[in-house]
């Protein structure tokens, strides 16, 4: 049971993040390519950049910190986990913040 609300927690928080990109980062990135036409070249090189090089690398590390420590991947992927969610849920919770002020303001409250 909890694992298929958190199975549905997560897929709704994935669509969501689709349709906020979608709607947010789409039009921008449409805008600077029409703007700047070299730019999806660039874009193109770094993505072939982080497919090819980066992510093949971050893999190879990976596993050889497993190797050595000879930490159990269960612990070794709740402790990135735990790493990533430090990095990700501040801003998150500072630009739902963000959003709720301009919300109060353009609704003319207070953003107290």
């Amino acid at each position: 049971m909890f694992e298929a609300l958190f199975s549905s927690i997560m897929n709704l928080f994935f669509w969501l993040i689709g349709l906020i990109g979608s709607i947010v980062i789409y039009p921008i990135q449409a805008i600077l390519v029409t703007i700047f036409p070299a730019l999806g070249d660039y874009i193109t090189t770094i993505m072939n950049f982080f497919n090819n090089d980066f992510f093949p690398w971050l893999s190879f590390t990976k596993e050889l910190i497993l190797d050595l420590t000879c930490l159990p991947r269960p612990i070794f992927y709740l402790f990135v986990g735990f790493i990533i969610s430090k990095w990700a849920i501040a801003p998150a919770i500072r630009s739902i913040k963000l959003i709720l002020n301009i919300w109060k303001i353009k609704s003319g409250g207070s953003s107290q």
